[in-house]
């Protein structure tokens, strides 16, 4: 499954940084029943915003745009990040860092993604 960044040198930081952590856990999908995924998650984070669309042909990060969306994601970049790394991924959801909208099924299936992969 490929993972780009569309436009990355005009980018924000928030959509470089979910370019590199999808890039980074999809690299062994193995187990994951993740695909086919279609549709887009808008991840907002401060002021940035980045759009994540799943497609046959793999995930793109690009700027929003006008459109449907499955599902959304509001939160600090802390507050993602932890969602992302922590053992208990719900804690910031608890803590009220993080606020979801949407298809759960997608969120939770977009959720696993964000996890790093297993060490070996």
């Amino acid at each position: 499954m490929t993972v780009e960044v569309k436009s990355p040198e005009t980018m924000n930081l928030l959509g470089l940084l979910l370019g590199k952590i999808l890039k980074t856990s999809l690299q062994e999908p193995k187990g994951l029943g993740l695909f086919p995924m279609r549709g887009q998650i808008l991840v907002q984070a401060g002021r940035m915003e980045a759009l994540v669309v799943f497609s046959d042909k793999g995930i793109t990060i690009e700027k929003p745009r006008e459109g449907p969306i499955k599902a959304r994601v509001k939160g600090s970049i802390s507050g993602l990040t932890a969602a992302g790394t922590s053992r208990l991924p719900i804690l910031p959801l608890l803590r009220g860092e993080l606020s979801f909208k949407g298809n759960l099924l997608f969120l939770l299936r977009f959720a696993r993604m964000l996890r790093p992969p297993p060490q070996k």
